[in-house]
């Protein structure tokens, strides 16, 4: 995602890749708990076969982006502006 956001926004720079990562260690604080309480009711085969459908969920998720952003024309150069007080 990291990366994602990096190469399609990168005017959102340091704050937009903070907000991403900030929203990743949220996601997994939320899941965590959940899948522990998985391993705990079912044990750890059944637990897995849950645990298996994300990876193959955000496959799916960024095949679906990686189809969308071909059939727009792919990836766009972006030319950021340096402003000239810095740029010397």
């Amino acid at each position: 995602m990291l990366g994602v956001t990096a190469e399609r926004f990168p005017r959102g720079g340091a704050l937009l890749l903070a907000i991403m990562g900030g929203a990743g260690n949220l996601a997994v604080a939320l899941i965590l708990p959940l899948m522990g309480g998985w391993y705990d009711q079912y044990g750890a085969a059944t637990a897995f076969r849950y645990v298996a459908v994300m990876p193959i969920a955000l496959t799916l998720i960024f095949a679906g982006l990686a189809l969308y952003y071909r059939h727009s024309g792919g990836y766009k150069v972006v030319q950021l502006d340096i402003p000239t007080e810095i740029g010397r």
